[in-house]
């Protein structure tokens, strides 16, 4: 019984207990909220605020995604819950502090804005370069796009844009100086503590250099004058000119004699110091004559070398004869120098074989030569006397132009000649010699003879430039065997010489893309020029090829904006006469553009017979930030894709399945990616760019198309390498530059393919690639052809009167759908034993229809100038 009213007790309490409880929490849905909200500007600082109407024992609750993060108890209206990343799944609930599931207002959903944008980008300038003779410069940061305000900056000089961040070493300065040449990275920080870095080259923008010079004494002193001197780039050793340090503040020089142990060190107080801005100065002469030197650049780059002027203190002179004339009118002139080892004033004196007098001068300073009176043809002394105490003098003999033996020529390989006046071509085909030639030996009236190539491989025709009536000179030599005409008093000589190739001239630039997740980048170029006349490298946007955004001697271009971009070599001659030899394009990416497979080639691998193999290789140039992750598959197939790992901008993938598509996707150092595809096929039968044919007097360019991975060499038709690169420009086409051409096209050991062009300009402008060069000869003399094969439904005399309208014919071939195959031969020079002139066979060495020209092994020559008539 006592059990009973126990439990009777307890039910009764509970319904008690609940209706307190509800008594307490106000009627669910009974409370009205309205939602404002602030975006997220800077690391989650977005708001949500909540103005509801009031009502007992209330809390309110932010959910994100399903779940409560913030709860207040007894809040007060209006409430704002803070600190809130951006989103669009939060959820503001006022429910009963004493039940929760007592929901008083549900606002759902509810969006945070993200208003923060991150920083994307930023102006950096470059000041300060190269003043002072010291290293580094300045960067400046300027308008940085993204972020929020206020900026920080953190400079360190790294190859690595992710290196480690450094908190500490923030500055809140945007002018960034530092001490040193090379790569920095640049970062700015945001007041929401997000950062983005830039990288930036800083380079001296002139060269070490190693100053050379003259020593011009003084009589009866030790002190000298330095006048006369040369640069060179203390790191290549080429030529340079000083102007440009010279305005950048001039050299700062060091100069001591050397050790006297032989090393390559000062010894003693320095014999001068000071700023070179390219006057003169004096110092006093080292009694070794061997200095040690030590120059400073306007960029505080510095070298230290030694320099021997002894060679340059002994005292010389050379001297030249010109002869003038024919028979008993025959003179000569007798021409001398002035070097810097004299104290001048120095005179001199010519006396003839009697010991007469017959020609003084004064030279007073070096460089000044001198050219006597005409006399007439002896044997003469020449003698120097300076006008110290005790006197230096110097005598030398002047033999008598007779008796200098029989003439012969001598070659000599030059390669900085030119002529304002166009008497001789400046020197530009790549390829060619420049070469001046000089007659040893007695000849008469010399200084009027003129010489003329009558036979060669170029300049046919062409008479050699003569300046001074010392030398000939003739530009833009093939290499091979030529004949030349020397003509003096009215009488003609025939001398032969050879043009070897062990001088030709190599022009080439090819420049390479190294580009930065932040922006731009680098672009270096492999510059090849042994010609005789000052070189750069220009650098164009891709949109615009007529005018330069930037030059350098080596062709290296630091901090250019992401881009397509195109380099070119110029040279230009002594004469100021320029040209230019194309380089290649290069693409700088950034994160935002990301990577790209700028050009592809796939192709089947050959024997040495040309039968395809079963394999294949793919060549790919490679745009983007490295390193690279290549992946590659068969199309279409499900299997793990093959991954490559390179730097390199070009690459290449052997043993592929020939006639089969991959997929490849090459992923930068960034993050991006691009997709594409190549196919592994046959090679076909290829052909040069050229639609034209060549016009005397204009440029004109041989030209393959660009393929990936393949390297180009064109050679003339005696076999001659002109270039390694995939043009060969003629900056002035001439005549006799008249012939067949040949490109050879390689991918390393897969495939070659040979590409014949033909130039004849006497048909300027005409279109390259029709059926025929010329028309041909279809005179009524000749026999109708009553033989023939054809394709297109036609013969006998009521049916278009074929073949006999083909007259002079044993037989005729005509069709629009099929072809005629000759004989394939490998080599016919050494295949067929006894050729006959008019033979013909296709060469597959050289892909190319070849006639016999003689009925001999050497009389094999390629059919390049078609001709037929109009097929209908």
């Amino acid at each position: 019984m006592m059990k009973k009213f126990f439990l009777f007790l307890l039910v009764l309490s509970l319904i008690v207990f609940g209706i307190r409880v509800n008594a307490q929490c106000a009627t669910a849905g009974s409370v009205t909220t309205t939602i404002t909200t602030t975006a997220n500007t800077c690391a989650g600082n977005g708001t949500i605020t909540a103005t509801f109407s009031s009502a007992i024992n209330t809390t309110i609750q932010l959910l994100k995604g399903g779940t409560i993060v913030q709860s207040v108890i007894a809040p007060t209206s209006p409430h704002t819950f803070t600190n809130l990343q951006p989103g669009t799944d939060y959820q503001v609930k006022i429910v009963c502090s004493i039940d929760n599931s007592i929901v008083y207002s549900n606002n759902n959903p509810i969006t945070v804005a993200d208003s923060y944008i991150p920083i994307s980008n930023a102006d950096i300038s470059i000041s300060n370069v190269c003043t002072n003779f010291t290293q580094g410069g300045t960067f400046t940061v300027n308008n940085v796009t993204g972020g929020t305000p206020n900026y920080m900056y953190l400079i360190v000089k790294s190859l690595d844009p992710a290196f480690p961040d450094q908190p500490l070493n923030y500055v809140t300065s945007n002018v960034l100086n530092v001490t040193e040449f090379g790569t920095y990275q640049i970062r700015v920080r945001d007041a929401c503590g997000n950062y983005k870095t830039f990288t930036k080259e800083l380079n001296a923008s002139l060269a070490p250099v190693k100053f050379y010079f003259n020593v011009n004494k003084s009589c009866g002193t030790n002190i000298a004058t330095i006048g006369h001197a040369w640069s060179v780039d203390a790191n290549t050793d080429q030529g340079i000119d000083l102007q440009n340090h010279i305005n950048a503040g001039g050299l700062m020089l060091e100069i001591y004699e050397q050790a006297s142990n032989g090393s390559c060190a000062p010894q003693g107080a320095a014999l001068y110091t000071g700023t070179y801005t390219g006057s003169s100065f004096t110092m006093p002469l080292a009694p070794s004559k061997k200095y040690y030197v030590k120059t400073t650049s306007p960029c505080g780059l510095i070298a230290t070398y030694c320099w021997d002027t002894a060679f340059l203190e002994v005292v010389d002179f050379s001297t030249s004869t010109s002869i003038s004339g024919c028979g008993t009118s025959e003179t000569m002139v007798i021409n001398g120098d002035a070097i810097s080892a004299w104290t001048y004033p120095v005179n001199v004196v010519v006396k003839n074989s009697s010991g007469t007098q017959v020609y003084t001068t004064t030279l007073t300073a070096a460089g000044t030569g001198w050219s006597s009176s005409v006399l007439p043809l002896d044997t003469y002394t020449v003698t120097y006397s300076d006008t110290c105490s005790p006197v230096t003098t110097l005598t030398k003999t002047v033999e008598d132009p007779a008796n200098a033996g029989t003439p012969t020529l001598s070659l000599q390989y030059v390669g900085y000649i030119c002529d304002n006046g166009n008497q001789i071509a400046t020197h530009t085909v790549t390829g060619t010699a420049q070469v001046i030639v000089r007659i040893l030996g007695y000849f008469s009236d010399y200084a009027n003879a003129t010489l003329t190539i009558l036979s060669g491989p170029s300049n046919v025709g062409v008479a050699g430039y003569s300046p001074n009536g010392e030398y000939w000179a003739w530009s833009n030599m093939l290499p091979g065997d030529y004949t030349v005409a020397v003509t003096s008093c009215g009488v003609t000589n025939i001398y032969p010489f050879t043009v070897d190739s062990s001088s030709l001239l190599q022009q080439s630039v090819t420049s390479t893309g190294t580009s930065y997740c932040s922006g731009g980048g680098t672009i270096s170029s492999t510059k090849i020029y042994n010609g005789g006349y000052p070189s750069t490298v220009e650098l164009y946007n891709a949109s615009n090829l007529s005018t330069p955004i930037a030059t350098d001697v080596n062709g290296y271009f630091a901090n250019i904006p992401a881009g397509t971009y195109v380099t070119k070599l110029k040279v230009t001659s002594w004469c100021n006469q320029s040209y230019y030899i194309d380089g290649n394009t290069v693409l700088l990416t950034d994160s935002n553009t990301g990577p790209s497979i700028t050009a592809s080639t796939g192709v089947i691998c050959e024997d040495s017979a040309g039968v395809p193999l079963a394999t294949g290789s793919a060549y790919l140039d490679i745009a983007g930030v490295s390193p690279y992750e290549i992946q590659y598959r068969v199309a279409g197939s499900t299997g793990a894709y093959a991954i490559i790992n390179t730097s390199s901008s070009s690459l290449q993938i052997d043993n592929l399945t020939a006639n089969t598509t991959y997929e490849i996707i090459l992923k930068d150092a960034c993050g991006g990616s691009f997709p594409s595809t190549i196919q592994i096929k046959t090679m076909g039968n290829l052909a040069a760019s050229n639609t034209a044919q060549s016009c005397p007097g204009s440029p004109y360019t041989l030209i393959m198309p660009y393929y990936a991975g393949a390297v180009y060499q064109w050679l003339d038709s005696s076999g001659n390498v002109l270039s390694n690169t995939r043009t060969y420009t003629f900056p002035n086409y001439a005549a006799a530059n008249d012939g067949t051409y040949t490109c050879k096209i390689t991918w390393s050991t897969c495939v070659t393919r040979f590409v014949n062009l033909t130039l004849n300009s006497t048909v300027c402008g005409a279109p390259i690639g029709g059926a025929c060069y010329k028309p041909a000869t279809t005179g009524t003399g000749a026999i109708p052809t009553k033989h023939g094969i054809t394709s297109l439904g036609r013969a006998g005399a009521d049916n278009g009167n074929w073949p006999m309208v083909r007259t002079g014919a044993w037989t005729a071939l005509e069709s629009k759908t099929k072809g005629f195959v000759m004989n394939r031969v490998v080599n016919p020079s050494t295949d067929i034993a006894n050729p006959a002139k008019g033979m013909m066979v296709y060469d597959t060495t050289v892909n190319c229809l070849k006639i016999n020209t003689d009925g001999t092994a050497s009389g094999w020559k390629c059919f390049s100038t078609q001709t037929c008539p109009t097929v209908n």
